[in-house]
């Protein structure tokens, strides 16, 4: 790091509908987001914090912001010397630990770990995916159920259709 540098952190999501990179201030560990793609700068080296939970389009288009934000840069660093340097949660350098003051291991521990609003959507479609099964036999066989427009079935019960059971 050059001397006098402040070490910068930034967000870069989708959330809003369209790709952007916003700096954070007086970031602590707990500004990263694992929903997104988190920049940390600290002039020659650039780490670009993949969240777990961030998404494709966060992955694709990070490198390419960040080098623009590089290439916009007027404080005298080497730009061809700039690292670029992709971090995993729970697997971050020491150097990029350092940065962050007081590092916590149980808050990154966390970043690995579901949650619960997302456990429920799970546990919920595998109950779905369950019931679909027992009533219907098997996946394959619910999905190649012959399908009728409502003016067939309002003409009639084509072949196969149990009257009972129009659905």
């Amino acid at each position: 790091m050059a001397p006098g540098f402040e070490p910068r952190l930034f967000q870069c999501t989708n959330a809003g509908g369209f790709f952007h990179m916003k700096e954070l201030d007086n970031f602590t560990q707990h500004d990263l987001n694992n929903h997104d793609v988190m920049v940390v700068d600290i002039y020659s080296t650039i780490y670009m914090w993949l969240g777990v939970k961030s998404n494709k389009i966060e992955r694709a288009n990070c490198l390419k912001k960040v080098e623009e934000y590089v290439e916009a840069t007027t404080d005298g660093r080497n730009k061809s010397k700039v690292q670029y340097v992709p971090v995993e949660p729970c697997s971050e350098p020491i150097a990029f630990k350092g940065i962050f003051p007081e590092w916590e291991m149980e808050v990154a521990a966390e970043w690995l770990q579901p949650d619960p609003y997302e456990a429920a959507m799970l546990a919920a479609k595998a109950e779905r995916e369950k019931y679909m099964e027992e009533k219907y036999g098997n996946k394959e066989a619910f999905e190649n159920t012959a399908k009728f427009s409502l003016d067939e079935l309002k003409e009639g019960n084509p072949d196969g259709v149990d009257p009972a059971n129009k659905e």
